[in-house]
């Protein structure tokens, strides 16, 4: 195929590329609807609230002081508060902009499939779209679109391959580093620490299998030199995210319980219905048991896996071998502790106890996969199918029939198994037919609608609302979000969106404004301090991994929660506990027919004066904002104490002087002051932010050195490609 004709067919397979991905993320980008998930108003909605607010007007976002009566923002990675592309979305509101950023990086991911398979291995189309249209299609694609932290990681994935391709069979390898430090970079801002986590590993096998079949060994320098600059470029992030890492309270016991929960990781007897689906069953869950599990492949594309695995052992069979057994792992983690992998990762791995990691380990297999289905459409334009490829496909059905005949693997019924065989059988004779290229059509057709029934009835389209979700804000938020103090509500979590936003559901507070002594932790939110502080308030253990809603119980010490900040508390009115709960409050104050708002008497304000002799009383809080607190005070001398969580990063001043935070009973930020009439101004400020900001601007110029200077790099003819042979 002359060059021209090459470019010409990788044009096309990008744009039906992103035709299909459109396609897929249509209900995240039509103007007349709202993808509304849960996330949306406890997660990911309030947090992008935060950032919006505080970077609109002209502020870092280093504090949050909806939740958890204050906590460091920009330490939090799933905020992507320093990610370049988030921006793009501040341009819109909250709900529409989660929407439009979750569609244009699940484009970013399937174009760089396309670049990967089409144009740096070398395959014959359409065999990068096949690759892009399996994977976005996938169970996989389906549950990150709707989890915003983890698709805007996800989508450099393919990118990554890419520059490391690049890297070992280029002949410009100042120009790949580069590409790969800027990519390693954006994952690394992007967001979700665990899919970075489970990227490693892949990108490190790609990295040895590209050195092993290019024989430049010696371009590993060039690797680490890239995963350097990428990490030193994410230094403002990763140096807050550490810190933040440190004061978290360590709970083995309360982070594992519920490892092996339904959904969170895949169960073994169900493999096989996760991987192939239900073509029956409109609930995408209906085959592997819960929404963090769907990862369903189809058959089409799993039969071309099959027949791309068995081309790949006959043309390379380490290589082959080192990714198969890579995929086997992952499939291995993702079954949870019922493993020896995952129970040696967890004693051996630091921080990989998380409740949710094991299931999105299937994002390595699916991955794979596709590009094997991509090896297998190249295959078939070349006349190079063998037979003993069809051989394996049959083997492996042998195997699961065997199996299931034994118990050791669950079938779906005989409608859905008929269906998967009719399937395969499809594939199978479309490898037969001629020309070739429309054989590969055939099958990009069959691997499309299959996946495409699947996504007709998608997360993302099930969640579809004709509002946003700010537009479910009631008077409760609004009333706490006008009022000062902070408020905690015990309302119920299974319940309509509407309830749920207005029950606050931690921490669709922050979507209002108001602020809460609870909150939702995003892994590195929760401090030893709050949770010691809720302990001593709630007079037992509390557990990191649940909200306060979740664990209080019988008549609240309301003095305690006062000094933390409580003002209000939210209830059930229809709970069978609320007149325990409510006991010794005032109200309602407000209620709005379901939920309402009670106030507690041992309140005193926003900002306190203790004196001498241990009275208290409440002082004027001229202005806040997030990570900004101005008091007036006037009489004696005395201890401040502001509600907001004491960090070491708080600073202070008395009349522009500087002064000594500390922490007030354990958890809230204070100072000391002498009588008279003074403002003090409190704010928080980390000084690691312009210490990573220093090492970020370092890996730029360094960045710019590459790229000016440039000089021949000789390091031996390389091989041919792990891709087509004649690329």
């Amino acid at each position: 195929m002359s060059k021209q004709a090459r470019r010409s067919s990788s044009v096309g397979e990008h744009a039906i590329a992103t035709a299909w991905t459109i396609w897929l993320m249509w209900p995240f980008i039509r103007l007349d609807r709202y993808v509304v998930g849960f996330d949306t108003l406890a997660y990911t909605g309030p947090n992008f609230a935060v950032g919006r607010r505080q970077w609109t007007a002209g502020h870092i976002p280093f504090w949050d002081s909806g939740i958890f009566g204050g906590i460091p923002h920009l330490a939090n990675p799933q905020t992507a508060e320093l990610y370049p592309l988030k921006f793009l979305g501040y341009f819109f509101s909250t709900n529409r902009a989660l929407g439009l950023l979750a569609a244009l990086h699940m484009v970013i991911l399937a174009n760089g499939l396309v670049v990967l398979v089409s144009r740096r291995l070398g395959l014959r189309a359409p065999a990068g779209l096949v690759a892009a249209v399996a994977f976005t299609g996938s169970g996989m694609g389906m549950t990150k679109s709707i989890q915003l932290e983890q698709i805007l990681v996800l989508a450099w994935l393919p990118w990554l391959c890419v520059c490391i391709h690049g890297l070992f069979f280029g002949n410009q390898p100042r120009r790949w580093t580069i590409g790969l430090a800027l990519c390693a970079a954006f994952s690394l801002l992007a967001g979700h620490p665990q899919v970075v986590y489970i990227e490693v590993p892949l990108l490190a096998v790609s990295a040895i299998v590209a050195a092993w079949i290019s024989g430049r060994w010696r371009r590993f320098g060039w690797l680490v030199a890239a995963g350097a600059l990428g990490t030193m470029l994410a230094a403002p992030q990763l140096l807050l995210m550490f810190q933040a890492t440190g004061r978290s309270p360590v709970s083995e016991i309360a982070r594992t319980s519920s490892v092996n929960a339904t959904g969170l990781a895949v169960n073994p007897a169900r493999f096989v219905q996760t991987m192939l689906g239900d073509e029956r069953s409109a609930d995408p869950v209906a085959a592997s048991g819960g929404f963090e599990t769907v990862s369903y492949l189809g058959v089409a594309t799993t039969v071309l896996a099959l027949l791309g695995l068995s081309i790949g052992w006959r043309r390379r069979r380490l290589p082959t071998l080192l990714l198969a057994a890579t995929a086997v792992g992952a499939v291995l983690l993702s079954f949870g502790r019922v493993t020896i992998v995952h129970r040696a990762a967890v004693r051996l791995v630091p921080g990989y106890s998380l409740a949710r990691v094991p299931a999105r380990w299937m994002i390595v297999p699916t991955f794979l996969a596709a590009i094997a289905a991509g090896f297998a459409i190249d295959a078939l334009r070349g006349a190079r199918l063998p037979l003993r490829a069809l051989r394996l496909v049959g083997l492996v059905a042998l195997l699961l029939a065997v199996l299931s005949a034994k118990g050791s693997v669950q079938a779906p019924g005989r409608i859905a198994v008929t269906l998967w065989v009719a399937v395969a059988a499809a594939v199978i004779a479309a490898s037969w037919v001629r020309p070739r290229f429309i054989a590969c059509l055939l099958l990009l057709l069959v691997v499309g609608a299959e996946l495409g029934r699947y996504n007709s009835h998608s997360f993302a389209r099930q969640l579809l609302q004709p509002a946003p979700v700010t537009d479910l804000i009631g008077v409760i938020p609004n009333y706490l979000a006008v009022h000062p103090g902070r408020s905690l509500a015990v309302t119920n979590d299974a319940a309509p969106l509407l309830y749920l936003v207005n029950g606050l559901r931690p921490n669709a507070n922050n979507l209002a404004g108001a602020r809460s002594i609870d909150g939702y932790d995003g892994g590195v939110q929760i401090t030893s301090r709050w949770l010691d502080a809720m302990s001593a308030a709630e007079h037992g253990d509390m557990n990191p991994s649940l909200p306060l809603r979740a664990q209080i119980g019988g008549p609240l010490d309301l003095d305690a929660l006062g000094r933390l900040g409580m003002h209000y508390f939210v209830v059930e009115r229809e709970r069978a506990d609320a007149s325990i709960l409510t006991q010794g409050m005032n109200g309602p104050v407000l209620s709005d027919g379901t939920l309402q708002i009670w106030e507690n008497p041992k309140w005193i304000g926003e900002a306190t004066m203790t004196d001498a002799t241990g009275s208290a009383r409440a002082v004027t809080v001229v202005s806040r904002r997030d990570g900004e607190v101005t008091v007036s005070t006037t009489g004696t001398a005395g201890l401040l104490r502001v509600d907001e969580q004491f960090a070491p990063e708080w600073h202070v001043t008395i009349d522009g002087r500087a002064a000594s935070a500390q922490a007030v009973e354990r958890f809230s930020v204070g100072v000391n002051v002498p009588a008279g009439d003074h403002k003090v101004i409190f704010t928080y400020a980390p000084s690691l932010f312009w210490v990573g900001s220093a090492i970020a601007a370092l890996a730029l110029l360094l960045l710019v050195g590459l790229l000016v200077f440039r000089r021949a790099t000789v390091d031996g003819p390389r091989q041919k490609d792990f891709g087509r042979e004649a690329a």
